[in-house]
């Protein structure tokens, strides 16, 4: 029993020994990123107002960026939270949207329109990150290739006059 334990012991310090090794790989990928950085994120509702929403609200985001180094077709995302939880409730890159993005060395931007924000009333967090090349034939694993990401780019809360729980809004017509 006692070895038995021991050895659970030396798995579980083992497991966090290396978890703690990749963690630091990929925080130090981050800061030595050669290529670039995301700068910021502006989400603008209907009203103009850039952080209160109404669910449903359509949304133009905007990020900016300064790249120093080519990046012939990156995979730059936005990824949204609730703050009070962490729980991670939507994402959206140029790459679910099949469209590849015409980036220049140097400052710039992109932008999106989201639709209707469809999130019920609550306060959350927006996340950019960017990811290596997604077209290059050898790199299938994009994914996993983080350049940089701007971890709390935007705080938002989203105001109903009649909130509802759950995890999403949804449009709702022709109640008889």
């Amino acid at each position: 029993r006692v070895m038995r334990a021991q050895e659970k012991e030396l798995d579980s310090r083992n497991f966090f020994q290396s978890e703690l090794l990749r963690l630091r790989t990929y925080e130090a990928r981050f800061q030595t990123s050669q290529r670039g950085e995301l700068l910021s994120l502006t989400l603008t509702g209907e009203s103009g107002q850039n952080d209160s929403f109404r669910p449903g609200e359509r949304i133009e985001a905007t990020i900016r960026y300064n790249f120093r180094a080519p990046f012939p077709d990156p995979v730059i995302g936005l990824d949204i939270f609730r703050a009070d939880n962490g729980m991670h409730v939507f994402t959206t890159s140029n790459y679910d949207a099949g469209v590849h993005l015409g980036v220049r060395v140097g400052l710039g931007e992109v932008t999106f329109t989201i639709q209707a924000l469809c999130l019920p009333a609550g306060q959350y967090r927006g996340e950019i990150n960017v990811f290596s090349d997604w077209s290059h034939p050898t790199r299938p694993d994009w994914h996993e290739l983080r350049e940089h990401e701007l971890t709390d780019a935007a705080c938002f809360v989203v105001r109903a006059e009649h909130p509802t729980p759950g995890l999403a809004w949804m449009p709702v017509e022709k109640w008889q």
